[in-house]
Order: C-alpha cells, then sequence, then structure tokens
C-alpha cells in the first residue's frame, strides 16, 4: 500500500531572556503558502558515469504527494519569559497534495516534507520519493512554492549478453536482496526494466542455463555480486566466455564476477 505525506511543521522561540519592558520588533500576523510540486526522476548509472531517467510509470503524480509542515515561527499569544525559552511546536500532515487548502500560520519559518512509497518495500512498483523545502511565511502574504521530491531506494535489472545468448538457450536467473526478496530474470530480460530495492542491500545472484549445443543443464552457485547504492541504478549484466568454456561473467555495474558453471546431474544415484 502506498503511503501519502504532507508534512508542516515548526518551532517557535519566544522571549529568550527579555524582560516585559524588552519586547523585540516581529512581523507577527499570519500568511499562508501554495505548493506546487515536482519529481526528478534522474538516477545515478555507474554503468554510463552519468544520470540516467526512469520510465514514467515510475513516478507518483504531483498531486498524490502526502505533505508535511513544520518549522520555527513567532507565535504572539504565547506569554513572554523573562528567563529561558518558551517553545511551541507546530505540525500538520496532509495524507495528499489535493487535500492541502494552503490555511493562514503564524509567520515564520517552516519546513514542508512531501513523500512517496513504503520504504520497507521492494518489487517493481515499490519505487519512493522524498522532496523537502524550508520557506518562510509572511505575514498577511501568499506565498507560492515549489517541492521538488528524489527517488530514495536504489535500482536493479538484469540483462544477458549475446556471447551469454549463443552459447545457452535457455537462462533463470534470481537475485536475492538482503530483506530475502528473489527477484527472477531469463535469457531475455530487459535492462530497460526496473526493480526497486532498498539502498545499502547486498545482492545475492544464482541460477540455471541450458547449453545450445547439447541441451545439457548447467547450475551457477549462488554469490554475493554487490551492494546497492540509494538513487542509483544497477545494471546486472551476464556474459559467457568468448572462448566457449562456459563459465559466464557477472558485471554488477564495475564489479566483476566470474562463475564456474556446475552440470546438474539428472540421476544422481544411477
Amino acid at each position: 500500500m502506498k503511503k501519502y505525506l504532507l508534512i508542516l511543521t515548526t518551532l517557535a522561540l519566544l522571549g529568550g531572556g527579555c524582560s516585559k519592558e524588552e519586547i523585540p520588533e516581529t512581523t507577527d500576523g499570519e500568511g499562508s503558502v501554495e505548493f506546487r510540486t515536482t519529481t526528478c526522476s534522474e538516477v545515478d548509472s555507474q554503468t554510463t558515469r552519468a544520470q540516467t531517467s526512469l520510465p514514467d510509470n515510475c513516478k507518483p503524480s504531483g498531486n498524490s504527494f502526502p505533505v508535511h509542515q513544520g518549522g520555527s515561527g513567532t507565535f504572539p499569544d504565547f506569554p513572554q519569559h523573562k528567563e529561558g525559552t518558551a517553545t511551541a511546536e507546530y505540525l500538520a500532515e496532509y495524507t495528499t497534495l489535493s487535500e492541502y487548502t494552503a490555511p493562514f500560520m503564524p509567520s515564520g519559518d517552516y519546513t514542508a516534507t512531501i513523500s512517496y512509497g513504503d520504504p520497507q518495500q521492494e518489487g517493481s512498483t515499490a519505487f519512493c520519493y522524498q522532496g523537502a523545502l524550508d520557506f518562510t511565511i509572511l505575514a498577511r502574504k501568499t506565498i507560492q512554492k515549489t517541492i521538488t521530491a528524489s527517488l530514495t531506494n536504489s535500482v536493479i535489472s538484469l540483462e544477458c549478453g549475446e556471447w551469454f545468448k549463443k552459447y545457452y538457450s535457455e537462462a533463470q536467473f534470481t537475485v536475492q536482496t538482503e530483506a530475502g526478496n528473489n527477484f527472477s530474470f531469463t535469457h531475455s530480460s530487459s535492462p530497460d526494466t526496473p526493480i526497486f530495492v532498498k539502498p545499502g542491500s547486498k545482492l545475492l545472484l544464482k541460477g540455471t542455463a541450458v547449453k545450445a549445443q547439447n541441451g545439457v543443464k548447467v547450475e551457477f552457485p549462488q554469490q554475493q555480486i554487490g551492494v546497492t547504492t540509494a538513487r542509483t541504478w544497477h545494471k546486472i549484466r551476464i556474459d559467457a566466455s568468448q572462448a566457449g568454456q562456459g563459465s559466464i561473467s557477472i558485471r554488477l555495474d564495475d564489479t566483476l564476477t566470474e562463475v564456474p558453471p556446475q552440470e546438474i546431474e539428472l540421476n544422481p544415484e544411477a
């Protein structure tokens, strides 16, 4: 289940060391802010050493973002203190941006946070975005602000190279994350189909394949191939030795892992 949130928060700091006669100048009053959101679907690619864009169906619409708002503001109704500091917290949450109606708020400094998705989930539709913006509410004014949300999780995809496809007629691969989730790929998987996983997760890969020449089925034992990085698209490429020896090379970005095949005995007790 997707989670949408807009949060507005504030912390007011009042009367620090002022006497009743020493009332500081303030911009007391209320104002409001109108938000629009944008989504940055650019992620890093270690393969190309540049940024690449996620498909359009891998980002939420602007009005679907939850909003959190908060910060530090001036509250004239709070009592002054001769010593110490009086504090007050302001927190507003909206399930989606479309529910936000730009209410009047005390003047002061605020932070708005938008977020989308459940960071504990992994899968083809488990993309998570977050963005934050500091702004100042001015008395008797309405301001307009834009919040940009960027991807927070990691992306993986898998493809098989041409030499692998020549040497093996069929293949099944499983990539397991540190959370224990398994994702299946085949001989013809597209490198442009993203799977969203947790950042900082170890990736383990195993698989089976059928030799095109004689139909012998082989397996590739599970190997750790790398660790994911936030806001990065990790492309896994599997290829075979050009010498025709059947061993495969697994590249996760620039990290190379060589894996020898092991023939699967159809009747090990014979």
